[in-house]
């Protein structure tokens, strides 16, 4: 009788609710019965409501619900879920689950919240940094309370397919799109083509249920060895139909992942799916080996390969124009992280103040953009920059603590269906933190499932958990830690044996017209508006001399020389001679009399060290060789000995 009542009354709440705020009675209805099942499940089914606010969060409904102008969706799954861990404690059996490890992982995200919430003691903004706090403590809450619901009723494999399975949706969907509008319909906001074209693109960029198809990239990486283990786990026990729709997943994932046209999200899938065929056990390593011809198929389709190519080019080269614009925005805003991070190590600039400075350091960087982007596009760059080596500590310890928990579990259990999830954790962890290489901390919640997955599979009892050898395990740590520090050091002494000391000299000209100064308010903005204008005048005075570069810098309008010499007094004359030789390169092409060469301040001398490409591959043969022969060694000192035959 109260369910019932809870029935017609949230329905009721939720369609009155949504009539007032002026919505059509199709969609305020829709709303409505959806608002109705959410109130049922959250007091007659707890695991159900679990599965909608996981399934929710995946497919970012409460983002899609806004922009179909339905607010409160967010505040409303975390009412309703908590709701459902409250019905769901009202069991002992439920209580009794929840463990030790449980609470170690909400303590995990509590020294990440201790980290950000120093901010407030030397931010430079304190309205961005109380917002930013806010948000980051309210996700953090939200990822407890469904850790806690997982774990109360022992739904890991739900939720790891409620990560799974409607990503896998999402993806198929955004193929569907393509195929039948072109991408020209957004599916009500579930399957949107971002703006963000790229370059060497193949197909418009989708971005699912996001803005952005980078960070849709991101949450499709988590899903993929989810699947994986999923599929595994249904194929032994000759579920012919789960093991066909999960397989379905995997492909539907990657077609995602291929339409997300992202480079990050390609190298992250790479990496994740290796350490899943590491961790798992050895009959999936063995068919692992079958992902290799694939692997270098799908490297060779058109939009991955060459975009590659096209990026290992764009960060070799020293130009400005011609290179992809995502790859200068980049790195334009690292340097300004770094900027920042050199100037307040420790604290950083507050929580959520990047945004705020970007347009303050952008002049005193030396890539230079148009429009420099208010994010630093790298996670663990925004960590140093807002919240200093404090902040970089405190995400560290979240992400290491749970590794570490999971990975205890993946080694202990004898469960191979269990050994086989923790192993996709495990890669999905790994695969997330590669691709917040190129993205920022967004998201949060998504990220937290890793930590609900991690927290429910430590929970689980183990009967008979292995027993791991303490003083063996020491030893072959030990000595793994000893054979790759004698690697690197091995490597760094090659290389500072084969490195040459170097000084680099930088010095600004301005190539501007022979006019009287009040003649020249046009030209600056004929410079920005023409971005050939500045490249084309450094190509024009640049000799063509050895250990001399010339860039042309067409947002601030200059021409940048950097001149390379063994010592800082023959790199100041090599720039010295440099100046002369535009003055003299535009005698030459009788332009004189049209414009002049004008240095702006002192040379700034930097010392360096330089390694040629061979001395390079030197060190890496000399590594490599050294970790080899260490690895030998301490194989025959530590014999592991071979796994014992299956019974069956």
């Amino acid at each position: 009788m109260a369910t019932g009542a809870a029935l017609v009354g949230g329905g009721a709440a939720g369609f009155a609710a949504l009539a007032v705020l002026g919505l059509s009675p199709t969609l305020a209805g829709a709303v409505g019965a959806f608002a109705a099942v959410a109130v049922w499940c959250a007091v007659a089914r707890p695991v159900a409501m679990l599965v909608l606010a996981v399934v929710a969060e995946v497919i970012n409904l409460p983002g899609v619900a806004a922009g179909l102008g339905v607010p409160g969706v967010f505040q409303a799954l975390l009412l309703l879920v908590t709701v459902a861990l409250v019905s769901g404690l009202r069991s002992e059996e439920a209580r009794a689950r929840i463990s030790r490890p449980a609470w170690w992982f909400a303590a995990l995200l509590l020294v990440y919240l201790a980290s950000q919430a120093l901010s407030f003691l030397i931010t430079t903004d304190l309205a961005a940094t109380v917002t930013t706090v806010d948000r980051r403590a309210v996700d953090a809450l939200v990822v407890v309370v469904v850790l806690l619901l997982t774990v109360a009723t022992d739904s890991v494999w739900r939720v790891a397919a409620a990560v799974a399975a409607p990503l896998a949706v999402l993806a198929a969907l955004t193929v569907v799109n393509l195929a039948l509008t072109g991408g020209t319909w957004d599916m009500l906001g579930f399957s949107v083509v971002t703006q963000a074209s790229g370059e060497l693109t193949t197909t418009v960029r989708f971005g699912g249920p996001l803005p952005d198809s980078n960070f849709w990239g991101r949450h499709l990486v988590i899903g993929l060895p989810l699947a994986v283990a999923l599929a595994l786990r249904a194929h032994p026990h000759r579920h012919r139909a789960a093991t066909a729709g999960w397989v379905a997943a995997v492909i539907a994932l990657l077609a995602g992942m291929y339409l997300t046209q992202s480079r990050g999200t390609y190298l992250a899938a790479a990496v994740g799916i290796a350490v899943f065929l590491v961790l798992a056990d050895r009959a999936v390593r063995l068919r692992g080996l079958w992902l290799v011809p694939v692997g270098i198929g799908l490297a060779l389709l058109p939009g991955i390969g060459e975009r590659f190519l096209s990026l290992v080019e764009d960060l070799g080269s020293d130009a400005t124009t011609g290179v992809d614009p995502s790859v200068l925005g980049r790195s334009a805003a690292l340097e300004i992280a770094w900027q920042m991070f050199t100037e307040r190590p420790l604290t950083g600039y507050g929580a959520g103040s990047y945004a705020g400075l970007v347009t303050e350091y952008a002049d005193r960087v030396p890539t230079s953009v148009a429009d420099p982007t208010d994010a630093t596009h790298n996670l663990y760059a925004e960590l140093a920059a807002e919240t200093g080596v404090l902040g970089v500590l405190g995400w560290a310890v979240l992400v290491t603590g749970i590794g570490g928990l999971v990975l205890h579990r993946l080694l202990t259990t004898r469960d191979l269906d269990q050994r086989r999830l923790a192993a996709a954790v495990l890669a999905g962890l790994v695969a997330w933190s590669i691709a917040s290489v190129f993205l920022h901390l967004a998201y949060f919640r998504t990220f937290g499932l890793l930590a609900v997955l991690a927290a429910a599979l430590c929970c689980r009892p183990e009967p008979h958990p292995k027993r791991i050898d303490g003083p063996r395990t020491l030893r072959r740590l030990a000595g793994a830690g000893a054979v790759v520090a004698l690697a690197v050091l091995a490597a760094a002494g090659t290389a500072s044996a084969l490195a040459t000391d170097r000084a680099r000299a930088t010095a600004q000209l301005v190539v501007m017209p022979r006019t009287t100064p009040g003649t020249l308010s046009a030209w600056p903005m004929d410079v920005r508006s023409r971005e050939i204008v500045m490249p084309t005048l450094a190509a024009l005075v640049d000799p063509g001399t050895p250990d001399t570069r010339y860039r042309g810098d067409p947002v601030r309008g200059l021409v940048t020389v950097d001149a390379t010499a063994a010592d800082p007094d023959a790199a100041r004359a090599l720039l010295v001679a440099a100046e002369g030789s535009a003055r003299a390169r535009l005698e030459e092409f009788g332009l004189t009399s049209t414009f002049r060469v004008v240095a702006l301040g002192d040379p700034a001398v930097t010392p360096e060290r330089h390694l040629t490409p061979a001395a390079l591959a030197a060190c890496a043969a000399v590594g490599a060789g050294v970790a080899a022969l260490g690895w030998i060694v301490v194989r025959r000192r530590t014999p592991i000995p071979p796994l014992p035959r299956s019974s069956t």
